[in-house]
């Protein structure tokens, strides 16, 4: 490592790193929510996600979401794929329809919600954690001091 340079060894380190980040569980909830994640800044809809999207009920949450209740209520009973071309045009400001920037599913806010009254266990690990984080001081009230980290 030592022959590389600075960029190819943030590069291993941004690997090594996420290859070791805690996934789904109520430290990843407390973390993202109190430093306050925006997650519409790490993230957008993509063909993966609308290919993962098959329930009707979560189709139609999600156009109410982007589009609005009275899209949504139009479309509540048409087939998962046409709501999800839908919630597509909106996204990309096609097909007729005002573009809407920086959305992102509530299951991936911090804290999360749900969208069904189903099961969701990141809003399950949220509660677990929620009355702890309301007693911690901001994050600005963490930060050192810039002469303290010169001092180091």
């Amino acid at each position: 490592m030592v022959k590389l340079s600075d960029d190819e060894v943030f590069a291993v380190a941004a690997v090594i790193m996420g290859e070791t980040l805690a996934v789904g569980g109520p430290l990843v909830e407390a973390v993202g929510a109190y430093l306050k994640v925006d997650m519409a800044e790490w993230w957008t809809p993509d063909d993966a996600f609308f290919g993962l999207l098959r329930d009707r009920a979560v189709a139609n949450a999600l156009l109410r979401d982007v589009g609005g209740k009275r899209i949504a209520d139009a479309n509540v009973a048409e087939k998962v794929k046409t709501q999800k071309t839908i919630l597509r045009d909106f996204l990309a400001g096609s097909g007729g329809r005002a573009k809407v920037d920086g959305w992102t599913p509530k299951w991936m806010a911090f804290p999360p919600a749900r969208y069904t009254d189903r099961i969701y266990a990141p809003v399950d690990r949220w509660g677990a954690v929620k009355t702890v984080m309301r007693r911690l001081p901001p994050p600005h009230a963490l930060e050192p001091a810039p002469y303290a980290i010169a001092a180091e």
